[in-house]
């Protein structure tokens, strides 16, 4: 496995590792923030439980730690739209160095092993959305429907 992380797919992996991580520290943050602010007990916010988290916020202006709570929302929500583009170009680089080599891969499902050519397509662009993140996690293992075969 080690043979397979190449310098560029090593400078996407510190890319990657720090956004997530301010993803983790801006959902903590929402977490804090909801707790403080006592929103899962508050009546708005039980009234309201059945909209989308940000419909709900927008529906509640009850007291001022709403305000906190909205925006550690809105850099949470932020913060994970920074690692869907993040993962965009880290599953191209990951892409583009593995389809030169074309390693075997093996299903997490069945454990069977499988080709490369027999998961993902000649180019990137036609990779669809749903594989990204398995592009990804041959590389991070966490997650994703393959791993390299070793």
């Amino acid at each position: 496995m080690k043979k397979l992380i190449t310098s560029k797919i090593k400078n996407e992996q510190k890319k990657y590792n720090t956004v997530v991580n301010y993803v983790y520290k801006c959902e903590q943050l929402y977490m804090k923030e909801s707790s403080k602010a006592a929103c899962f007990n508050c009546a708005v916010f039980e009234k309201y439980r059945n909209l989308a988290l940000g419909d709900r916020y927008k529906q509640c202006y009850n007291c001022s730690a709403c305000d906190n709570v909205v925006e550690a929302y809105n850099k949470y929500l932020y913060a994970q739209a920074q690692v869907d583009e993040v993962i965009k170009v880290y599953a191209k680089v990951i892409f583009e160095e593995l389809s030169i080599i074309k390693p075997k891969l093996i299903s997490r499902l069945d454990k069977t092993t499988v080709t490369w050519e027999n998961v993902f397509p000649l180019n990137f662009q036609e990779v669809p959305d749903t594989l990204m993140k398995s592009i990804v996690a041959l590389i991070e293992e966490d997650g994703g429907k393959y791993r390299i075969k070793q």
